[in-house]
């Protein structure tokens, strides 16, 4: 069963692990988060072509590149 909201936790703005990511890792993190595919589990499907498509200026290849950072 799909969610309908995420609980965000305001204190990764505080994280060093978060803000030493560069502004598209910590996009790409928000994204996989608080989409609306993510299981309670914490599984989501992994379509990059898909997460590219919530911004104007990103390809699939570019979600492949900016998630190699977060591994």
């Amino acid at each position: 069963m799909a969610r309908d909201h995420a609980r965000i936790r305001l204190d990764m703005w505080t994280d060093d692990d978060f803000t030493d990511l560069t502004s598209p890792a910590q996009w790409l993190y928000i994204n996989l988060i608080s989409t609306g595919g993510m299981k309670y589990c914490g599984v989501t499907d992994w379509r990059p072509a898909r997460i590219a498509g919530a911004s104007v200026e990103l390809t699939a290849n570019d979600v492949e590149m900016i998630a190699q950072e977060l591994e």
